[in-house]
């Protein structure tokens, strides 16, 4: 199994490089989530990972999009 790396640690490795970044939360509830696309048993927790990745990903970028 691989280790998991959280946001702090990315944060930490990131600050430690000398890079500047800024971080968001999506606002999506990750548990009701994971639950909803891994219930059925039909994807991978690879799979489930991505469509969570995915997920946040869409999310924080939605949100810095202004309103038409």
């Amino acid at each position: 199994m691989l280790p998991v790396v959280t946001r702090a640690a990315r944060s930490v490795s990131r600050k430690a490089a000398g890079l500047a970044f800024t971080t968001q939360s999506p606002g999506l509830d990750e548990n009701i989530m994971r639950q909803a696309v891994s219930s059925t048993g039909a994807l991978s927790p690879q799979d489930v990972a991505e469509v969570l990745a995915r997920a946040k990903a869409e999310a924080v970028s939605a949100s810095g999009r202004s309103a038409s």
